[in-house]
């Protein structure tokens, strides 16, 4: 160590290796860091509110203002997800906010996100066209029986510990809308909704 203060560092140490190294290491110490302190507080934390529209990551447009069709025409109106409404009834007869082990969970989270999915694309490509006028008439859309029985299923479920809003990361901002709201609430972040 005296060594070091009293003729200072080797010049070995200051290679273009070792620089790119170093750098390497400093990098990757921070990223590890990062994703380390992330999980950890999305997993010891959980929303207390709903969030204010789903996906602020992907607020690249600005609502559009053409007017909006006859309610009726396929092209605003044409719902894609009754696979998907099918396979949510099947997963919660397995995953019951009584009852539900591992594997029925999965089934539940994964029938979910492909109904959660097509609903906030239907709904993300109606603002696009159309603005307020098509987010509401999306909400019309979705409020169907079997519409508001996912919700209220989504709702017991949490209730009854069954899941974490923080658990996974799809749809996070959904979920928490739809417990703490309801499907009312739900609107696409646009741009200008960040910050």
């Amino acid at each position: 160590m005296q060594d070091i203060i009293r003729n200072g560092l080797p010049l070995h140490w200051f290679t273009r290796r070792n620089a790119l190294l170093t750098g390497l290491g400093i990098a990757l110490t921070f990223v590890a860091c990062n994703e380390a302190y992330h999980y950890v507080r999305k997993r010891v934390s959980e929303p207390a509110q709903a969030a204010p529209c789903f996906e602020p990551y992907d607020v690249t447009y600005k609502p559009g203002s053409a007017p909006l069709p006859a309610r009726g025409t396929p092209s605003t109106d044409q719902r894609g997800d009754e696979l998907y409404l099918t396979r949510v009834k099947d997963a919660e007869r397995l995953c019951t906010p009584q009852s539900c082990d591992k594997a029925a969970l999965a089934a539940y989270n994964g029938a979910l996100f492909w109904y959660f999915s097509d609903r906030m694309r239907h709904m993300r490509r109606l603002d696009m066209n159309y603005g307020e006028a098509g987010i509401a008439r999306a909400r019309q859309l979705y409020r169907t029986a079997d519409d508001l029985a996912i919700e209220q299923g989504l709702r017991e479920r949490y209730q009854a510990k069954t899941f974490r809003i923080n658990d996974s990361r799809q749809h996070r901002e959904v979920k928490s809308i739809l417990i703490f709201k309801s499907g009312e609430a739900m609107r696409p972040c646009r741009k200008g909704d960040a910050g």
